[in-house]
């Protein structure tokens, strides 16, 4: 079929690794023509309904906005915008679509499962947003075997998860979420070295996930590979660049620095994407304690303790004097 049928038909072929391309690193600048046709619907209802409801209206902007946020990779934008779409009309497969992804990218898990569980048996019609979560779904998606291992991380000693963990590499030795695996338990031995590998690895087979490239720079810090660790936050941070992670991984590198200043205006970043993030208020704790900021450590000390006690005492000791992690 050529450009012209195409165009008449108004179907689109779709290639599974450009979409890649563009769900991941990069954003296309063309608006796709299922995201036009979502665009004239919420207006005709809006120009039907305008003077009896402004709620079509506000549906609107809220889509235009999202579309926007996500060119400027600002996802947590994007994702509140989507979720106002939905509010407003809960049976919108596309805005439930797109605020899935959205959430997916910001590490936001539940809410992406609540927003699936609402368009899972509507998607086929829609061929644009199914594209981009089935590419989603495919890169998140990992075998149930890993997933038994790595659900026992916990409840089994750290050489013991190495050995399960390594003995499935070795069959399986594409697959990138058994290397992140085996990158998590080197890390967990503090066998940095194999670590980095590992990361590596996954990285080299699946480039496009977040926390293989955050994982990875958790690894370069304790390395004191620090210009390689800024380079992997930057990585992500230039997909998504409101993500709180990304950030507190990035302010802990500054800490590590001596970098005290920069470090706490990474974690103000991570902190003000998300307040309840227990890795963002524990990292922004430590950045006020080593920039003297007393009363605003106290206050972030004291919600990192209603969000997450175990690890409260932990950076309680750094603000105490009681560890030298950064000094």
């Amino acid at each position: 079929m050529d450009n012209s049928e195409h165009e008449a038909t108004g179907i689109e072929e779709v290639n599974i690794e450009e979409k890649a391309v563009d769900i991941f690193p990069v954003t296309d600048p063309k608006i796709p023509l299922w995201i036009k046709v979502f665009v004239i619907i919420i207006v005709a209802v809006m120009t039907f309904s305008l003077i009896s409801s402004p709620k079509p209206l506000k549906a609107a902007f809220a889509f235009e906005n999202g579309i926007r946020a996500e060119r400027q990779h600002k996802y947590i934008t994007a994702a509140n915008e989507y979720k106002k779409v939905v509010d407003i009309f809960p049976n919108s497969v596309v805005g439930w679509g797109k605020l899935y992804i959205a959430c997916f990218k910001n590490k936001q898990y539940d809410a992406a499962d609540l927003a699936y569980s609402k368009i899972a048996d509507k998607l086929k019609p829609y061929g644009g947003i199914s594209d981009e979560i089935q590419i989603a779904v495919v890169y998140y998606d990992s075998k149930q075997e890993i997933n038994v291992i790595t659900s026992a991380m916990s409840r089994i000693k750290p050489v013991d998860f190495l050995e399960k963990v390594s003995d499935y590499v070795r069959r399986n030795p594409d697959d990138y979420w058994g290397q992140y695996s085996l990158g998590a338990a080197y890390l967990n031995l503090e066998q940095y070295d194999e670590a980095k590998i590992a990361y590596l690895n996954a990285i080299k087979l699946c480039p496009y996930i977040d926390d293989f490239h955050m994982a990875l720079a958790t690894t370069y810090n304790q390395l004191g590979e620090y210009g390689k660790a800024i380079n992997e936050c930057n990585i992500v941070l230039e997909k998504n660049c409101e993500l709180p992670d990304a950030y507190s991984i990035l302010a802990e590198t500054y800490l590590m620095q001596h970098k005290y200043d920069k470090a706490l205006q990474s974690a103000k970043q991570a902190f003000e994407f998300d307040n309840g993030n227990s890795n963002a208020v524990g990292i922004l704790t430590v950045a006020y304690y080593y920039n003297n900021m007393t009363d605003e450590m106290n206050e972030t000390l004291t919600l990192l303790k209603k969000i997450d006690q175990e690890y409260y005492y932990g950076i309680k000791d750094i603000t105490e004097g009681k560890s030298t992690l950064y000094d």
